[in-house]
């Protein structure tokens, strides 16, 4: 249960509040942003975090955002972690079935939605009948971008040990991983970690040729991946700039404000506990030949001899052959590090604990760099109030109280 004003914000968030009003060329970029299921008051996060309730009229609003506003030739971009991967998966789907109503057809969005919950193909009779009857087109999806999807065994149970939930959790199991033919592009980024039953690895496939499908396993659990725990942030973070650099390389249109990459703390060797395996029972998820590693992965695996060790035997053979170089069909994904021009600089944080700090800078053979420490830096020593470079003032109540403990 995440919301906007959280002190650590999933990557979902992060990634809204960083997309320009406009692209480039001046074209106007609407945003829609749902906070999701259960995370109003505490009865909405009983209601709609334990029984699913909400994740319905999630999908149903954000479609008629999008029939409202969206003209011939727009771009369409979905993104979502957890349950909203799940939501934005179902949206993309239900827009593939009965394509987009008018507005003044809104009134047939519940039934379009439940025909589509309920139908077997958007290629079958009953959805062509629904678009020829309302007149409705199939516009592209230009992007669907997720974060560690869950729905392969039903919406996680919030009530563990309490079967009433689990119930209405069913309604929602995945049945067909294939991406319908109307996405063009989609990128998925997974937890290798994750070890809770019911949070088990929910695939992307390709549902035609020519579609762009990156499904990518990063190190750490659920909200290592997406974000909107503090202490994980630094894992997160690796899966957020990845979606990001992806975006740039693809070539899409989507304006995003980038100067967050700057600062630079994504970390591989963050720890992670896992999250409550006991309650939620154990699933391991376990990669195949064909999986791609993020590199933060690779990384983890190579420094971390405990890391090593925690591993299932499958997934340390996957990791480890990819770790030398890779075989077959597994490969590395993308480092996607920034090399900078003559003249431009960019500001990296480096932590002192960390004998290898990865800046995220590409140096390239023979040119020279200059380091200085930016003025804006922050140094801090355990519970003492950050400072910069020229250290702490002595009259500082808050560091005299700090150091009265000592």
């Amino acid at each position: 249960w995440n919301t906007p004003e959280m002190d650590s914000p999933t990557n979902v968030v992060r990634l809204a509040g960083n997309v320009l009003p406009r692209s480039g060329d001046g074209v106007l970029q609407l945003l829609f942003y749902d906070a999701g299921v259960g995370t109003g008051g505490w009865m909405d996060r009983l209601v709609g975090g334990a029984f699913g309730e909400g994740l319905d009229t999630n999908v149903r609003e954000a479609y008629r955002f999008i029939a409202n506003n969206c003209a011939a030739g727009d771009e369409i971009y979905l993104f979502g972690f957890s349950r909203g991967a799940y939501t934005v998966r179902s949206l993309a789907g239900m827009i593939g079935y009965a394509g987009l109503l008018g507005r003044d057809r809104m009134t047939l969005v519940g039934q379009a939605y439940e025909l589509y919950r309920n139908g077997k193909s958007a290629d079958g009779h009953a959805a062509k009948a629904f678009r020829a009857r309302h007149g409705t087109n199939v516009p592209p999806i230009t992007l669907l971008g997720c974060w560690d999807t869950v729905g392969a065994l039903g919406i996680p149970d919030k009530l563990p040990g309490i079967p009433l939930d689990q119930a209405f959790a069913d309604r929602y199991r995945w049945l067909d991983f294939n991406l319908g033919k109307h996405v063009q592009a989609a990128l998925h980024a997974v937890a290798i970690d994750e070890r809770r039953k019911e949070f088990g690895h929910t695939p992307m496939c390709s549902g035609s040729p020519g579609q762009v499908l990156h499904e990518v396993w990063f190190p750490g659990d659920h909200g290592c991946v997406g974000g909107g725990t503090e202490h994980k942030e630094p894992l997160s973070r690796a899966a957020l700039e990845w979606m990001v650099e992806q975006i740039r390389e693809l070539g899409l249109g989507l304006a995003i404000d980038t100067d967050f990459k700057r600062l630079r703390i994504a970390d591989h060797n963050t720890y992670f506990n896992g999250d409550r395996k006991l309650i939620y029972g154990k699933g391991l998820r376990r990669p195949d030949a064909d999986s791609v590693f993020h590199e933060s992965a690779l990384r983890r695996y190579h420094d971390l001899a405990h890391y090593r060790e925690s591993l299932d035997d499958s997934q340390r053979t996957f990791l480890e052959t990819a770790a030398q170089g890779g075989t077959g069909t597994l490969n590395l994904a993308p480092k996607g590090g920034l090399t900078l021009e003559v003249g431009e600089t960019a500001h990296a944080i480096v932590h002192a604990r960390e004998h290898r700090n990865d800046t995220g800078i590409d140096l390239v053979n023979g040119a020279r760099y200059r380091l200085s420490v930016a003025s804006s830096q922050c140094w801090q020593d355990g519970d003492l109030p950050p400072c910069n470079a020229s250290g702490w003032r002595l009259d500082d109540p808050a560091v005299q109280r700090a150091l009265g403990r000592f």
